[in-house]
């Protein structure tokens, strides 16, 4: 079992200390991510394939934002004219596979259920474990109040004191 206390480079690191930073840290990362989605829907007007632009703060440079100029490439299109072009011009380059429908987890986990056979080339794997962090509403708001009153610092969450 996993203990309740890490040594991190500025000393000890406690589980709840490191639990508030993801929780907080998820929720900055959500509203981030929204408010990010948001301004670079509104630079398309604004700003032009090739163009840059170096954003300032108090006199500072605070990033580069950048618009790419994409180089017309070459797509597949229709997959089936593509496959008969080549069993005439390049038979190598055709190989058969399995239908992605079928080895999609869920169907090929439903197959094996209902038939009781593990195709060859099947193997039993297992996944690693994830950390998720999930916030309701609730907490949502308990996190803006506490940032918006300076009982957190969105740069400071380790603090047991929060």
């Amino acid at each position: 079992m996993a203990g309740t206390e890490l040594r991190g480079r500025e000393g000890p690191v406690s589980k709840e200390s490191t639990l508030r930073k993801a929780a907080i840290a998820a929720h900055v990362a959500k509203v981030a991510s929204q408010e990010k989605k948001k301004a670079l829907k509104e630079l398309e007007e604004y700003m032009a394939p090739g163009d840059t632009s170096k954003p300032m703060v108090d006199g500072l440079q605070v990033g580069t934002v950048s618009v790419s100029a994409p180089q017309p490439r070459y797509q597949v299109v229709d997959e089936k004219a593509l496959v008969a072009w080549l069993e005439w011009n390049k038979p190598d380059a055709v190989h058969k596979v399995p239908a992605p429908w079928f080895v999609a987890t869920a169907a090929l986990d439903g197959f094996i259920k209902q038939t009781g056979e593990v195709p060859d080339g099947v193997e039993v794997v297992q996944g690693d474990p994830r950390i998720s962090v999930r916030i309701s509403a609730v907490q949502e708001e308990a996190i803006r109040e506490l940032i918006s009153t300076g009982d957190i610092s969105i740069l400071e969450i380790e603090s047991g004191d929060a």
